[in-house]
């Protein structure tokens, strides 16, 4: 059914109906469809779950020595901001100061400052000494600019030959970062504000089984003692 608009169009009026792999099981019993179609269509399930590949701080180091010089730095970018290659690549010397990272263009157009760990500090002190303040942050030795493609290759073969299974891509050093930082006790909104989420909801989507562990974590260790008298009886084992 429609409902007819303004001009004589119609439109269809949207209503939720069953999920896609139970229709097609329902298809594939009146003989609608093949077996092979409710595979595919099966597929499909996971399709927008996002990726969940974060990498531990030994990993990462891993990583990184089996980086060359200039795409190591790029890396070690990500690791220590969380920000989007995209970010990455846009940033300038002058983006640089008090202890900080100003993200002038984002993914969602909104500006945002990203402050820094002092080994973080340290770094972009390294990167930035003695440039103009125009200058690209990160370029190759040759003076090129990174492409998304560089990406891509140099970090397949980092994870080849630092033998990290399963192999990690570029915007996992930012889930780590958000991963490592949310493992130390850092709260859902620290992270949003960080990576640039504009929904809360984007964040726990991502990092969802991770925050179930800190908040257990963070249960154990803040709850106080009530004074519970202790007793040697023990329930059953199943």
């Amino acid at each position: 059914m429609g409902r007819r608009l303004r001009g004589g169009t119609l439109a269809a009026v949207h209503k939720p109906g069953p999920p896609l792999p139970s229709m097609c099981a329902e298809a594939y019993r009146e003989q609608q469809v093949s077996g092979l179609m409710c595979d595919h269509f099966n597929s499909l399930r996971d399709i927008d779950r996002p990726r969940t590949r974060f990498l531990s701080v030994s990993e990462a180091k891993r990583l990184l020595n089996a980086m060359p010089q200039d795409f190591r730095q790029l890396a070690r970018g990500a690791l220590y901001t969380g920000l989007r290659l995209g970010e990455l690549l846009a940033l300038t010397v002058s983006d640089f100061g008090d202890g900080q990272i100003h993200v002038r263009h984002s993914k969602g157009g909104k500006e945002r400052t990203v402050p820094l760990s002092p080994e973080g500090i340290e770094f972009f002190d390294q990167v930035t000494a003695g440039k103009p303040g125009d200058t690209m942050l990160f370029q190759q030795d040759s003076g090129e600019p990174w492409q998304r493609i560089h990406a891509s290759r140099y970090m397949a073969r980092a994870c080849k030959a630092a033998t990290i299974s399963p192999p990690a891509i570029f915007h996992d050093l930012r889930r780590s970062y958000g991963s490592l930082l949310l493992n130390r006790g850092a709260g859902a909104e620290v992270i949003q504000e960080l990576l640039g989420h504009t929904d809360l909801r984007m964040t726990r989507r991502v990092y969802a089984h991770l925050m179930q562990r800190t908040i257990a974590k963070v249960v154990k260790k803040k709850l106080p003692s009530f004074g519970l008298e202790r007793s040697n009886v023990r329930r059953l084992k199943p």
